[in-house]
Order: structure tokens, then C-alpha cells, then sequence
């Protein structure tokens, strides 16, 4: 399959042919429909991230259907699907509280793990949610990375119940059809 490789820190990056994705257990293969260009990939290409493992495929917000499952919750061919922005571990202290946002073992697509500048991806069935019809792929692929921002800022600010916030968003995101290929 083809995929975004980059190679080095500093913006090394070729499309190139790479293995289909192996599954685990509770992994989904998915296959991209949508994946969105994000600021947060235009950092990690400039070197920003840390904890960037090399070569890694790219991007972190993508829409794609189900292909294989070696998870019972989701099934091939028909369940579209959104990945979160990581694959939380599901045992850290914040794993075991439901604050999986938290997770302080957290694999972050396109960083550390495979992303989805690619004709196809591994997901942990444990970050994926599926897209209800009647969304569009252009809509979905890149609105998990916005709301779980948003979603993330809510419960940190500690609103009560009947409390008024307002939330701004500024979209620096462009997405394409089939990232590739």
C-alpha cells in the first residue's frame, strides 16, 4: 500500500509502498476514506514532537470503513469509523478513571505510532468511534481533533452543571479526498 513515510526529524518525508498493517488482538484494519492535514502534522514534520519515533506514517485525523476486526464491537464492511487522536493503554491511573485523554502511556497516531496518510491503518478498537450516517467524510475526518480538544478544555475547566461557557475554534486544518493514491 502507499503511505506518507516520514524519515527524519526536520521534514524528511516520501510516498512510498509500505506492508499492509498486521493486527493484534482488538485492533481494526480500516480503510481510509478521508485523512485532513492538520497545523499538528505540519509541527511534527518541522521537528516539534518530541517523541516522534522515525519512519512513521503521518496524520492523525482520518475517516475510513472497516475492513477487518480483531474486535467484536466493530464489523467489516460497513461500520465507518474515527479514530482518536491516541490509543490510550487502558491501565494507568487515568486509563482506570474513564479519563483516557489523561492516559500517561497514550501511542499518538502519526507521532509514535502509524497515522493515516495511507491507503489503510491499524487502529486499537479502544480509539475508535463510529460515524453516524448521514455525516460526510470530509466532515468527520477532521472533527474528532477539534472536539476532543474542546471536549478535553471542558472537563479540565471544571464547569458545574448550568454554567455558560463559549468555546472559539480557528480551523487550520485542509483535508483531500484519499490523502494519497
Amino acid at each position: 500500500m502507499k503511505a506518507v513515510v516520514v524519515y527524519e526529524r526536520g521534514g524528511k518525508y516520501e510516498v512510498r509502498d509500505v506492508p499492509m498493517p498486521r493486527l493484534n488482538d482488538g485492533d481494526v484494519l480500516i480503510k481510509i476514506n478521508y485523512a485532513a492535514l492538520c497545523y499538528r502534522d505540519l509541527l511534527q514534520l518541522a521537528g516539534y514532537y518530541p517523541r516522534m519515533k522515525y519512519p512513521v506514517i503521518l496524520g492523525h485525523e482520518a475517516v475510513g470503513v472497516v475492513v477487518e476486526s480483531r474486535d467484536p464491537r466493530f464489523k467489516p464492511g460497513g461500520d465507518r469509523v474515527v479514530p482518536l487522536l491516541h490509543e490510550p493503554d487502558g491501565t494507568c491511573e487515568f486509563c482506570m478513571r474513564g479519563l483516557d485523554s489523561y492516559c500517561i502511556n497514550a501511542l499518538s497516531y502519526g507521532e509514535n505510532v502509524d497515522g493515516f496518510f495511507a491507503e489503510y491503518a491499524r487502529v486499537s478498537g479502544n480509539a475508535l468511534v463510529k460515524v453516524p450516517n448521514g455525516v460526510p467524510d470530509e466532515l468527520a475526518a477532521f472533527t474528532l481533533c477539534v472536539v476532543a480538544m474542546v471536549y478535553k478544555g471542558l472537563k479540565r475547566a471544571g464547569l458545574a452543571y448550568g454554567e455558560t461557557v463559549v468555546v472559539t475554534v480557528e480551523w487550520r486544518c485542509w483535508y483531500s479526498r484519499r490523502s494519497i493514491g
